[in-house]
């Protein structure tokens, strides 16, 4: 389990989820197909754009990214600054950090830190995964 939300962690804090979602909205853009050859050229534009928000809303993948940073940004807005700056440092693989240059942009030891990331990661896997995953047993 850790691991899975240690992966998620590191697709959320290094963008891909936020690529993935748009990569996926671009593609669901990509197939629209303007069925209204004869009419007027400003209802075909209303129409399209109705199209493509319906498109996205019935989307099962783009609800389940949507779904994702969601739920993240609501975890995040119960960190402290402190705990946040944690999880860029050690997650966001466009900057790779060692625990001991973690460490030392925290002012804490290595162990300390790793502590710290766990706790933040058992609050997470208790208080969101299972909902964000559809596991409803926990409510049961």
């Amino acid at each position: 389990m850790a691991d899975k939300i240690d992966n998620f962690f590191i697709d959320y804090f290094s963008g891909k989820i936020s690529k993935l979602l748009k990569l996926r909205k671009l593609e669901l853009q990509a197939k629209t197909v303007d069925e209204n050859v004869n009419a007027s050229r400003s209802t075909t534009l209303t129409r399209v754009a109705e199209l493509q928000l319906l498109k996205e809303q019935g989307d099962r993948e783009t609800a389940f990214l949507v779904k994702e940073l969601q739920y993240m940004e609501l975890f995040l807005s119960t960190l402290s600054d402190e705990q946040k700056q944690l999880l860029v440092f050690r997650y966001d693989r466009r900057n790779k950090y060692s625990w001991f240059e973690v460490a030392d942009a925290m002012l804490k030891s290595e162990r300390q830190c790793k502590r710290y990331l766990d706790s933040i990661k058992e609050e997470f896997k208790a208080d969101y995964w299972p909902s964000m995953m559809g596991d409803v047993s926990k409510y049961v």
